[in-house]
Order: C-alpha cells, then sequence, then structure tokens
C-alpha cells in the first residue's frame, strides 16, 4: 500500500526553495494532498500498532502529528514553516515526556526514532539510576546485534561532562550513562516513503527496539 507520491517528496523540495507564507497558501492544496492527508493515514495505521504495544493507548492523529508551522518566536531561523513533518507515539500524545516511537520525513530522508529526549532532570535522574541498578539488562539490550542493526544504536549526540559521585563510578562501564537523552535515530532513503515496505519496516523497527522501550517505561 503506497500511500504517499513523488509528489510528497516535490512538495518539500518546493518548500525549502520556498519558505515563505506567500508560497505555502498558494501551495496549500499540494500540501494538503500530498502530505498532510496521506500524513494522517499513515499516524492512523502506526496509532493502530502502538496500541498492540500499550492496549490501552487511544490517540487521534492530530494528537501525535506535529504542525508544520515554526515557533519562531525566539529563533534567529525566521523561516515559516518545518521543511519536514513527524509524528510522536507516546501514552499522553505528542507532548508527553513518557518514552514512545517517532517517525519523520522529508524529501531527503525518512527517519524512525525510539525512546526519550530531553527528559527532566528528575527523570533523568531515575533512568540512570534504573540503568545502574540493571546493568547487564540494560547492555544486552541496546548492544544486541539485531537491536543496532535496526535501529543503529543509541545516539551520543548530547552527554554531560560528568555524573554525581554516586554514579560516577559506572561511566567506565557504561558511558551511556553520560547521555542527556535516550534514544535511537535511523535514518533511511526517502524512496522508502513509497515503498511497500514502508509499514513493514517500522512495524520491525518497533519490534525490535520493543525491549528498549520496556525498559525506559519501568521508570514511569
Amino acid at each position: 500500500m503506497n500511500l504517499f507520491t513523488q509528489e510528497t517528496l516535490k512538495f518539500f523540495e518546493d518548500l525549502k526553495q520556498n519558505n515563505n507564507s506567500e508560497w505555502f497558501k498558494t501551495n496549500k492544496l499540494r500540501y494538503e494532498e500530498y502530505v498532510k492527508n496521506p500524513n494522517i493515514l499513515l499516524t492512523q495505521i502506526l496509532i493502530e500498532e502502538f496500541k498492540k504495544i500499550e492496549p490501552n493507548y487511544k490517540a487521534k492523529p492530530s494528537e501525535c502529528i506535529f504542525r508544520i508551522n515554526r515557533d519562531i518566536r525566539f529563533s534567529k531561523n525566521k523561516s515559516p514553516y518545518k521543511e519536514f513533518t513527524g509524528a510522536y507515539f507516546s501514552i499522553g500524545g505528542k507532548g508527553s515526556e513518557l518514552p514512545g516511537f517517532y517517525v519523520e520525513f522529508s524529501n531527503d530522508y525518512f527517519a524512525i526514532a525510539g525512546g526519550i529526549y530531553n527528559p527532566d532532570k528528575d527523570i533523568l535522574k531515575n533512568l540512570r539510576y534504573e540503568i545502574v541498578g540493571n546493568l547487564e539488562n540494560f547492555q544486552q539490550i541496546i548492544y544486541d546485534t539485531n537491536f543496532i542493526q535496526m535501529t543503529g544504536g543509541l545516539s551520543k549526540v548530547e552527554q554531560n561532562k560528568t555524573l554525581d559521585k554516586i554514579l560516577k563510578p559506572y561511566i567506565e562501564k557504561e558511558p551511556l550513562l553520560l547521555n542527556k537523552h535516550f534514544y535511537f535515530w535511523k535514518v533511511f532513503p526517502p524512496e522508502l516513503l513509497l515503498s511497500d515496505n514502508l509499514i513493514p519496516t517500522i512495524q520491525k523497527t518497533w519490534q525490535v527496539a520493543l525491549p528498549f522501550y520496556r525498559f525506559l517505561r519501568n521508570i514511569f
């Protein structure tokens, strides 16, 4: 089942060259037909997939999909629109602090991500102590060959330079304790969006990453 077409990729390609309100208004019907509406269908399918993981999960696509409009109030970049679109699947919706799964795409890539991003200091502290208390289990999950192959492994984008003295001795055993975020981010070619393998690839990635998700879920 192909939800998207080459016109989807072409829209984002054109948006990058014309990121302004006048152009977007003129091309709004293109956005709705080739990006927004098929993305709603994809998101509805993924909501049903996430219900297999969290049976009590309830959400509408609008509660998962992030707006394409950018908040430019405090940004030096005054482009009014994001040049990609994404949706987050988590108990509590797209603004939740709980772990979840995320998909994002533009004309350049399709990304599948999962975990927890930018947790507050108490959640981060609890997570680190959970890792230390279950270090062997954590390492079996994140260093599993299938997990690394399907997800690319955990990101090391932002790390603290050190930790409090109780956790500090464990850094050598597990350097990822320094992470400020605990998530994976796997990038695929944009052609995946147009492929029959789109849904199966997401399903397989989520399935392989499920032990990691459940580990994070245990702290809440």
